[in-house]
């Protein structure tokens, strides 16, 4: 996967608060693991992937994303935060989370 920025985990937390809450751990692994598959095919033939962009985590939150599906957030409501904490552990547990 790319090096995370600002816009990639804001992206990613978008696309987790817009789906149920009870498939948030199983939704952030599918994103890092497709951000993954496309890093990696970039890397080994220069272009990006067909499904999942370019290896950021912005293109492969875009890709996931269906039309329509965006919801409104705010950082204090706490099914977001709890997107955000599984998002982080996910990240971490990858070991492609930049400190």
């Amino acid at each position: 996967m790319r090096r995370i920025l600002v816009d990639d985990f804001l992206a990613a937390l978008d696309f987790l608060v817009s789906r149920p809450a009870a498939d948030c751990q199983r939704n952030a692994r599918e994103l890092v693991e497709n951000a993954n598959v496309a890093y990696e095919f970039w890397s080994d033939y220069g272009r990006v992937h067909a499904l999942w962009g370019n290896g950021s985590l912005m293109s492969a939150a875009q890709a996931m994303s269906h039309s329509g599906s965006r919801r409104y957030w705010s950082f204090d409501q706490p099914d977001v935060q709890d997107s955000i904490k599984i998002l982080m552990n996910t990240l971490d547990r990858a070991k492609h989370f930049h400190r």
